[in-house]
């Protein structure tokens, strides 16, 4: 299968202010009402994708060998332990997703030579192949029909010089007697046979080809004329099957910043796809026997929180935008075909005490394959999956923390054949994050892995001790999840791949 490649570089900013935990919900007085926020903070994207797109050096190279967690103590404060990332500026201002459509029209098929007279012959099976007109887009359309009479596809001749149609009848002007003569010797009043028409004459629509049974033919010889009594019909009328295969679709992209309110806010940076695929749907049994696309791939995203919470409190996020941007391929008349893509974000978020937070993870997939058949989810599969990624966690204050910060993006390929004789929509949703979990004791100025501001220690703060320490110490365990599902919407839903690595397991005092 060919495989192409997938930029993606995810970015978010999320606020999350007196909105998520609301003042009047603490039954305390106004001078004592608690005040929290949220920060998802990410990389600018210029320096992000210089940082993230190179392949950095493997952190681990076996997935399915997945370390065991083991706990240790240690007399002092590791000199690698993840310290805290850099804070950006806020992203620029809202703008919408970048939806496109993309005609493919006719197009010249590989291989074919128009100079051979075979090509005059009435074939059962024919070819048509269809791309843009702009030489600098990617992607093409193959059609291979088995038709329900002979076909001749005229773009495939040289000798013809024009094609003249009206509502009864189809005439061929060829340039020579050669091509003239075989015409008139193949094409025949015994035998029904279809005549497929592209640019010439008024034959057809714009970018479309035109479909025609014919029941009678006469010819001139002096004009080098063959004319063709024939009725323009639908593709799904004259065809027995129709095998499709779509190669590196135009990607869609997506720059935008969404504002779900006046306190939450999400920002994504450009992103980047190609999809290919095939599919064969046979007309006689109205039967879609074959329909799959795969997705190459490499990614990169950067997401980090940061919260001053002045209480015990809990809180889980989830945000999945309704909205995708798409691009699609239409080939009209034929086929409307193509992915969007969409972001996910969510956050876990829980603390027993008053405390200073700061999490985050970058994550990097050099080289990803994803296979989907629509119509047996076991067929499908992954490859290639290895993430190489970085992150960093602290704490402030004594507490039992546990934050979870995590980022998803979705390609969804839409899909409609012929009108929508076949209509129907599957997709691959990636979701990589890292689960932390705190418990520090100890002074209320004690840090770890950075420090952060002093917070009143009216509150109260956990008093039982830790495997290392009674009194000053930190007990941190952290886990890099990264998980691939697909989906059929009609048909099936099942996770590809899995993993959960423990990155930090680790119990030390101070």
């Amino acid at each position: 299968m060919a495989r192409f490649a997938l930029s993606w570089l995810l970015a978010a900013v999320l606020l999350v202010s007196s909105s998520l935990v609301r003042a009047e919900d603490c039954q305390c007085s106004p001078e004592t009402q608690r005040v929290t926020y949220i920060v998802v903070e990410m990389p600018d994207p210029k320096s992000t994708q210089s940082s993230l797109l190179p392949t950095p050096t493997p952190i681990f190279s076996k997935l399915n060998v997945r370390p065991t967690a083991t706990a240790h103590t240690v007399p002092t404060k590791p000199t690698n332990f993840p310290t805290e990332g850099p804070f950006v500026e806020p992203p620029k201002p809202d703008t919408h997703p970048d939806n496109k459509t993309h005609t493919f029209g006719p197009c010249s098929a590989p291989g074919i030579n128009r100079s051979d007279p075979i090509n005059i012959v009435p074939a059962q099976n024919v070819s048509l192949y269809y791309s843009s007109s702009d030489e600098e887009e990617p992607g093409s359309i193959g059609m291979n029909l088995t038709m329900n009479n002979p076909t001749v596809v005229l773009e495939h001749i040289d000798s013809i010089s024009n094609v003249i149609c009206n509502n009864l009848t189809v005439t061929v002007l060829f340039e020579n007697l050669e091509g003239f003569n075989e015409a008139v010797k193949d094409w025949s009043d015994d035998e029904a046979f279809v005549l497929i028409t592209n640019h010439m004459g008024n034959c057809n629509a714009a970018l479309e080809r035109g479909f025609f049974l014919a029941s009678g033919v006469s010819s001139n010889a002096e004009k080098l004329a063959v004319t063709v009594k024939a009725s323009r019909k639908e593709l799904a009328s004259i065809a027995e099957s129709c095998e499709m295969a779509f190669t590196s679709l135009p990607a869609a992209s997506l720059t935008r910043r969404l504002v779900l309110d006046p306190s939450v806010s999400l920002s994504f940076a450009e992103v980047h796809h190609h999809l290919s695929g095939y599919l064969k749907y046979n007309f006689w049994r109205f039967r879609l026997e074959h329909l799959y696309f795969d997705l190459d791939a490499n990614f990169a995203s950067s997401a980090a929180i940061s919260a001053e919470i002045r209480a015990s409190f809990v809180e889980t996020i989830r945000y999945s935008p309704d909205v995708l941007a798409w691009s699609l391929v239409e080939v009209p008349g034929i086929v409307s075909l193509g992915p969007g893509i969409a972001f996910g974000l969510a956050l876990d978020v829980e603390a027993t005490a008053a405390v200073g937070l700061h999490a985050g993870v970058d994550v990097n997939i050099p080289a990803g394959n994803v296979h989907v058949d629509l119509l047996d989810g076991s067929k499908s599969g992954t490859s290639g999956w290895e993430p190489q990624y970085n992150s960093y966690a602290n704490i402030s204050q004594a507490a039992d923390v546990r934050l979870d910060v995590g980022a998803d993006v979705t390609v969804q390929l839409a899909f409609k054949l012929l009108g929508g004789l076949v209509d129907l929509s599957s997709g691959v949703t990636a979701s990589p994050g890292i689960a932390n979990k705190f418990k520090l004791r100890g002074e209320q100025d004690a840090w770890v892995g950075g420090t952060g501001a002093q917070i009143d220690a009216g509150f109260e703060v956990p008093k039982d001790g830790l495997v290392c320490a009674e009194t000053n110490g930190v007990e941190f365990a952290s886990d890099f999840y990264f998980n691939v599902s697909a989906f059929a919407t009609k048909f099936w839903q099942r996770d590809l791949y899995n993993v959960r690595v423990p990155l930090w397991d680790v119990c030390y005092s101070f």
